[in-house]
């Protein structure tokens, strides 16, 4: 089982090999470290510094979720995705690009439907959405 930091790691790889979302995120060096960490983000982006310039990129990280359940093979943490994009049909392209990704290497993953969360900046839409995988301390 990986640490929430091997995790993200992972996912980071699985998305650097993913044609699609290289596609979307418009990627021009698929071995470019520097422009996935733009576009792929494994901390979440201050929304109050982003400019339209950066678009269109995604951030994920784990969050912790209070929950009254307790079973202690349940996982306390999640998954968050926020994509920030120009418009609502590049959010539902990125985000069906990454839920493919988690679905084909994370198969008891569920996903929650992405919801439009507020950004500062005008001309910038956030669309954020939670997953729930099995993670080890």
């Amino acid at each position: 089982m990986q640490d929430t930091f091997d995790f993200l790691d992972w996912l980071f790889t699985l998305f650097r090999e993913d044609e699609v979302l290289t596609e979307l995120l418009e990627i021009t060096d698929t071995n470019d470290v520097e422009q996935w960490d733009r576009k792929a983000r494994r901390t979440f982006a201050d929304n109050t510094q982003i400019t339209v310039d950066e678009l269109s990129f995604f951030d994920f990280s784990f969050i912790y979720v209070n929950s009254e359940m307790r079973n202690h093979l349940f996982n306390k943490e999640m998954l968050e995705f926020n994509i920030y994009v120009p418009n609502l049909s590049r959010a539902n392209e990125i985000y069906k690009a990454i839920k493919k990704i988690l679905k084909s290497n994370c198969k008891d993953m569920r996903c929650t439907t992405p919801v439009q969360a507020g950004c500062p900046v005008s001309g910038i839409l956030r669309y954020t959405f939670r997953a729930r995988p099995i993670v080890g301390a």
